[in-house]
């Protein structure tokens, strides 16, 4: 299992070329279950739609997408208590994150998994915690 952002989720479907980690945590989640926050959900629609809207995608793109991010073999982390709020709090705060991105840290910290991202912030916080990624 494997903790994996929006950034390189999508980069798999979006970017016509992968960098290596991306390449890396795509080969993973291939083999593995990625696990995800209930806000992965909301994020991934966003980006998708926007990109929609900027014309950037066709609307069968984004069908195709969409399709293909519900079959991830994925599953979604229910520990939204007031512990793992706070927690994210500081994460965000103390690494200057993004709400939305702590989400991801405080995940694979909380169930010691690697994280993937292709974030340069993430990935620099969680270098600076010594936590494994991909």
């Amino acid at each position: 299992m494997l903790v994996v952002d929006v950034s390189t989720t999508l980069a798999w479907f979006l970017e016509s070329s992968l960098s290596e980690a991306e390449q890396k945590a795509r080969i993973a989640a291939r083999h593995s279950t990625i696990v995800v926050p209930p806000i992965w959900f909301a994020e991934t629609q966003n980006v998708i739609l926007k990109r929609l809207r900027q014309r950037k995608i066709l609307s069968e793109r984004a069908a195709d997408i969409r399709i293909e991010l519900a079959l991830l073999d994925k599953r979604v982390d229910t520990e939204v208590d007031q512990d793992a709020i706070d927690r994210t709090w500081e994460l965000a705060t103390q690494h200057m994150l993004t709400f939305y991105d702590a989400c991801y840290l405080e995940l694979a910290w909380r169930l010691r998994l690697p994280l993937a991202s292709s974030d340069s912030a993430l990935c620099r916080a969680a270098n600076t915690m010594n936590m494994p990624l991909l």
